[in-house]
């Protein structure tokens, strides 16, 4: 009889509401995980365009943690494929995975 006062509280826990906790944490998982890519995407799209103002202090500390955020990401990019005419199309290739990315996150999400 104790042991059954003790499972007790758990008994609503059956395969349709384990399910639905799964499901729920899955799809909570999968929709952060799609914000995560929609603001990394928006930063890369900033840092991107501030690349274009040499001039700028990249010691500033929010420019160097923007730097930290996005560089390594398209440093595995600038290996494939280098400049061509002092021009970095690497990124575009960034882009099309973090694309293809959030597509497959965003069917789960």
């Amino acid at each position: 009889m104790m042991l059954s006062h003790l499972l007790s509280p758990l008994a609503w826990v059956d395969g349709l509401s384990l399910g639905l906790i799964y499901g729920t944490a899955a799809s909570l998982l999968f929709r952060s995980l799609y914000q995560f890519i929609v603001i990394y995407n928006a930063l890369l799209i900033v840092r991107i365009l501030l690349s274009w103002f040499p001039q700028l202090n990249w010691s500033n500390p929010i420019l160097s943690v923007l730097s930290q955020l996005t560089d390594p990401y398209l440093n595995l990019f600038r290996g494939i494929i280098p400049p061509i005419g002092g021009l970095d199309f690497s990124p575009w290739l960034a882009f099309i995975l973090l694309s293809f990315a959030m597509q497959v996150v965003g069917q789960f999400a």
